[in-house]
């Protein structure tokens, strides 16, 4: 009787600062090696302190649910996100290299698309993101690396360069100068930004998907009663333009996409999206347009594509058989572990105190007025959770 065997087939871990990061020290400081971040994920697992299950729901929609099961392949929820195992046949090659070929044949044009959804309504209160967004996109995170320049293991797309036609809220992410930055303030300046270490973030670049028809908000253009939106495709060809000018204040504005100007259907793909006020650009938003994926209830959606052109990104071979494999020498090679890497937000802490403190210690202010009893941090800090009750490190084997 032939034996069943299942290979881990891909993981996505989600890595959030609030969960990880101590003593406002990140989970992502360049210091860290990956191994000092390995043992972070052992000890907070090991201690409970980290279940993302409690915070969101991770499931194959109803497309990609038929698919795993006609490709042999199982889903699970982790603590971090999810993982996939699928059945294969084991191979031996002529070097006596072990490797293993799906059961079922995988086509080039499978894709598997995984739904996020908020289990914790305050999730979005300690992670990054815009509080006020123009456009009611959800998040995309997937392995194609179509423009190449994601860097693998991160499933995002890298954080845009800063312009002044974009307005951005305290806590945004951006490239200045090739340095990545974050706002200190909400602002359209780029002197109001701090240095942050790591890559490969969740930024509102990611947050793109959304129907063909939605709700463009004026959050940041107070009195305004012109403006135009020109839809351009992934050529920079202009396709639609919808100019709008009235006697009223624009708050918010409902735009149809579904056809271009010469009233030809608009396909799903990447656009981008530019706004003016009838003269200047206020605002520039890549946009992934696809009433099939979009939801208004989702937090954002994984895609991944088991064959890519990107070696880094592939989950299947040129020659046929996964990434794992067993050389007849050496340590075995892994299947692919992605990441989607999550800020959290950022905040001017305030501390009061019932005694009167002065000078202040390093790096926080005396609020005036306030008798020497109340402090606030001079920068401002990342949220990360406070943990109580257990140890932070294992405790010792008792003999």
């Amino acid at each position: 009787m032939a034996s069943i065997i299942y290979k881990r087939f891909f993981e996505i871990r989600i890595l959030h600062d609030y969960f990880l990061s101590s003593n406002n020290t990140s989970f992502f400081k360049n210091s860290l090696s990956d191994q000092d971040r390995l043992d972070i994920l052992k000890n907070k697992l090991a201690h409970k302190h980290l279940d993302l299950t409690r915070d969101l729901e991770i499931k194959p929609d109803e497309k990609s649910e038929r698919l795993l099961k006609n490709q042999r392949i199982r889903f699970a929820r982790t603590a971090l996100g999810l993982l996939c195992y699928i059945e294969v046949k084991r191979e031996q090659l002529n070097d006596d290299t072990i490797v293993y070929r799906p059961l079922i044949p995988i086509d080039n044009k499978l894709k598997l698309t995984f739904t996020i959804t908020l289990k914790n309504p305050l999730f979005s209160n300690f992670t990054l993101g815009r509080m006020k967004p123009r456009i009611p996109a959800i998040y995309h995170l997937d392995n194609l690396n179509d423009s190449g320049n994601k860097n693998f293991p991160s499933l995002s797309l890298p954080v845009e360069d800063f312009t002044n036609e974009k307005h951005f809220e305290m806590g945004e992410l951006s490239m200045i100068g090739g340095i990545l930055k974050e706002a200190i303030i909400e602002n359209t300046n780029p002197g109001d930004w701090q240095n942050i270490e790591g890559s490969g973030f969740v930024s509102d670049r990611d947050r793109r998907v959304i129907s063909r028809k939605f709700t463009y908000s004026f959050t940041t253009n107070p009195g305004l009663k012109e403006a135009e939106f020109i839809l351009s495709d992934d050529s920079a060809t202009d396709i639609k333009s919808i100019p709008l000018t009235g006697t009223t204040i624009l708050q918010s504005v409902q735009l149809d996409f579904e056809k271009d100007n010469t009233e030809t259907e608009i396909p799903p793909g990447n656009y981008q999206l530019r706004v003016t006020d009838g003269t200047d650009v206020i605002d520039i938003k890549e946009l992934y347009l696809n009433d099939d994926l979009y939801s208004g209830g989702l937090y954002g959606i994984f895609e991944i594509t088991p064959i890519t052109p990107d070696a880094d990104f592939q989950l299947i071979r040129p020659d046929g058989f996964l990434v794992q494999r067993t050389p007849p020498i050496g340590n075995e090679i892994s299947y692919p572990i992605f990441e989607m890497r999550c800020r959290s937000r950022i905040s001017y802490w305030r501390y009061k105190s019932d005694q009167p403190i002065n000078p202040a210690p390093t790096d926080l202010d005396i609020v005036p007025g306030s008798a020497d009893r109340i402090l606030v941090s001079e920068q401002p800090r990342v949220l990360s959770l406070a943990v109580s009750g257990l140890p932070l490190d294992p405790p010792e084997a008792s003999s």
